[in-house]
């Protein structure tokens, strides 16, 4: 089971502290063992909030995943017990050959290097805006309407 926690709400820290130390005393079922704990935006917790919550991360049986788009908003001591893993928008490179690779796996007509370098820098590194039209555009160039698959012409990968 996963834990979300909001830090956006009225909720008192404690209060959420106190609700996530009692599920990390039941035994866990999954094969970790750990209970994990998700804590959105953490920026917005007050300094003794941070520090409440800096006390939490010390249990052994947790795995917490904060976020924040303010990391230096974000109590030290809080940081130094994290991984700190970067989500901010890549090199237009990397986008490049991802992209590439979509619309090979979707069998679509590649648009020039340009044409796609354009579409991402119009995302401004946001996936969600940058596939579904690249896709889109891609679906535009094709001259035959495609054979299988979805409407769209699109692979459609299902996960159990």
């Amino acid at each position: 089971m996963i834990e979300y926690v909001s830090c956006d709400s009225t909720e008192n820290i404690t209060q959420i502290l106190s609700r996530c130390s009692k599920q990390r005393e039941l035994v866990s079922f999954n094969r970790s063992g750990y209970h994990y704990f998700v804590f959105d935006e953490v920026d917005n917790l007050t300094d003794e909030a941070q520090r409440k919550l800096k006390a939490f991360l010390n249990y052994t049986n947790i795995v917490c995943v904060l976020t924040t788009n303010y990391v230096e908003k974000v109590d030290v001591g809080v940081r130094s017990r994290c991984f700190n893993i970067n989500f901010n928008a890549s090199d237009t490179a990397n986008y490049l050959h991802r992209l590439k690779t979509i619309i090979r796996e979707n069998n679509l007509p590649m648009p020039t290097d340009a044409v796609l370098t354009q579409q991402i820098a119009l995302a401004e590194g946001d996936w969600r805006d940058l596939v579904p039209f690249v896709l889109h555009m891609c679906t535009q160039l094709q001259t035959t309407p495609p054979s299988g698959g979805n409407k769209r012409g699109l692979k459609v990968v299902h996960s159990v």
